[in-house]
């Protein structure tokens, strides 16, 4: 961290005084933080970090980096930023977001449809598909974080996960909604397009989250499918609360 006197010249070099080491820095369970951004919380009381890392080393940037934030205080004019933490420990919302589970829609960028549970059933089993944005709980989604930097897709009416039937790798897996596990066939990584969408990878198969055939009309299943590079594998993740 650079700091000078707030009446100095910031155009001369020796005017700034350099820290003698990195002021936010990799733990025991938080690797290669940085990239950071600095945020407002949404009533303007606090100031929060927002930064990218992983949960191992050697990860390098691969899909287990994750985005992540937390609070900073101040001690008279210096940030305190204290230590990264693990996406598995709880950490406190920022004042004025409000309380409870946050939701999102994922629209997929082809059909522009959501993804969505058939018929809102509540049963383990019940299929996954995409359908035209309704605001029903079937297609609101919380992400549960889990170790190496993936995610549980919750869905909000049922509380059942988005999974890969049966532990299935081939192409053409169907996902459906089932009580959590623990399986990895219930986990999903975002990867992003270097755009605002992102492919779902699933961690037990490594396959991408698929529109079969490209559809684009509500009802179209939704499956598991080899990397194809295309827009029917990508979806936008749209907060809705």
């Amino acid at each position: 961290m650079l700091s000078a006197n707030i009446t100095a010249d910031l155009t001369v070099a020796s005017n700034w005084t350099k820290s003698s080491s990195s002021v936010f820095k990799k733990t025991s369970t938080v690797f290669g933080p940085g990239h950071n951004s600095f945020v407002k919380s949404p009533d303007g009381t606090e100031d929060w970090i927002v930064y990218h890392a992983n949960d191992g080393s050697g990860q390098g940037c691969s899909d287990q980096r994750t985005t992540r934030i937390q609070k900073i205080t101040w001690n008279g004019d210096t940030p305190v930023f204290g230590s990264p933490v693990s996406p598995l420990t709880a950490v406190t919302r920022p004042s004025g977001e409000g309380t409870g589970d946050i939701f999102y829609r994922i629209r997929n960028r082809n059909s522009s449809k959501v993804l969505a549970v058939l018929n809102a059933s509540t049963d383990n089993g019940a299929n996954i598909l995409q359908w035209t944005y309704n605001g029903s709980g079937d297609q609101r989604w919380a992400l549960d974080s889990v170790a190496g930097g993936y995610f549980k897709l919750r869905a909000s009416h049922s509380g059942k996960l988005a999974e890969v039937s049966g532990k299935s790798t081939a192409d053409g897996g169907d996902i459906v909604q089932y009580q959590d596990n623990g399986g990895t066939n219930q986990q999903w990584s975002f990867v992003s397009t270097n755009n605002q969408y992102y492919e779902i990878k699933n961690r037990n198969s490594g396959k991408l989250m698929d529109v079969v055939n490209g559809g684009t009309a509500d009802g179209v299943d939704v499956r598991q499918w080899t990397d194809l590079n295309n827009t029917i594998q990508q979806w936008i993740i749209e907060r809705v609360n």
